[in-house]
């Protein structure tokens, strides 16, 4: 279909106090226990492929990096399994990233994975969010100033 730069936006969990509910990242890292990474790559961890596109988004919306563990397993965050990936410096949890990467990496294309923070793992509880209306507008407004670039 030609497409050569993808850009995924969606939310995510925080694994780490220091991630607050409302934070914007770009994923410079993502490890994977999603299921369809294995149908691109034998890999365990992705990261962005460099571009002009990924250095103009993270500039024009002042990104923070972080790190973050994919699962398609919803709600399965367990306690050995969050300090599994808190020890590789996961910060954050959600269940597309890992897959978004794997898929870039095996046909070439550039790809680029940005998480709104809304609930939260820290400390082995899980947080719902204080204001979920509130991050799904962060969340389009990430997308609205991306297709403005």
């Amino acid at each position: 279909m030609g497409v050569e730069q993808f850009v995924f936006a969606g939310l995510c969990g925080s694994l780490v106090n220091e991630m607050k509910e409302g934070d914007i990242c770009f994923v410079k890292e993502a490890y994977s226990s999603v299921g369809c990474t294995s149908l691109y790559s034998p890999n365990s961890t992705f990261s962005p492929t460099k571009s002009e596109l990924e250095e103009k988004i993270i500039s024009a919306l002042k990104l923070k990096a972080t790190k973050c563990w994919s699962t398609d397993a919803p709600f399965r965050e367990t306690k050995s399994l969050i300090s599994f990936f808190k020890d590789k410096g996961a910060q954050h949890v959600d269940m597309e990233c890992a897959a978004v990467y794997a898929f870039a990496e095996l046909y070439g294309l550039t790809a680029l994975c940005i998480v709104v923070t809304t609930d939260s793992f820290a400390d082995f509880k899980w947080t719902l969010p204080r204001d979920i209306h509130s991050q799904n507008t962060k969340l389009k407004m990430v997308v609205t100033k991306i297709a403005a670039l």
